[in-house]
């Protein structure tokens, strides 16, 4: 990128990540992935999957939320809500919130960019279907082969 360094950047919550990122660009934004804190939230927030207004509070502080203030009323409502008083894993993120919230990042313009969004999809498809060991050749044999079975799935049923 030459002397050009990025305004913002999403990551997940790797902490050597952080570290390096402050160092190497230390200019930049570093914001976390939405997607990321958001699928660890049904094993760190037992009430999560059962509890809609939990759901729909977490929610409101990760995108909905126009001010601090919103931000603090909305989670103040999910802990007393779901009883997370004592949650570890809510606190640890209430630290970092500037980083994942978006009541915390309006002087950044992402062009409504919340997460690594396009590459996650693809990897979670990916890690369902293959072998950590398998190469990038691999996965495009397999899909060959795949659509190869359709082609002829179809040309069977004609």
């Amino acid at each position: 990128m030459g002397d050009k360094h990025p305004k913002i950047i999403f990551t997940d919550q790797d902490q050597a990540m952080a570290r390096a990122l402050e160092v190497a660009l230390p200019n930049t934004c570093h914001r976390l992935c939405q997607w990321h804190v958001h699928k660890k939230a049904p094993s760190k927030v037992l009430c999560f999957n059962s509890n809609n207004k939990v759901k729909g509070f977490l929610h409101k502080c990760f995108n909905k939320c126009d001010s601090k203030e919103e931000f603090e009323k909305a989670l103040s409502q999910m802990i007393t809500e779901g009883n997370l008083h004592n949650n570890g894993w809510l606190d640890d993120l209430y630290k970092i919130r500037n980083k994942w919230s978006t009541a915390f990042n309006k002087d950044y313009f992402n062009k409504g960019i919340l997460s690594t969004q396009h590459s996650e999809p693809t990897n979670n498809i990916c890690h369902g279907i293959s072998k950590p060991t398998e190469s990038s050749l691999g996965m495009l044999h397999y899909r060959k082969n795949v659509e190869i079975r359709r082609f002829f799935s179809a040309v069977t049923l004609d």
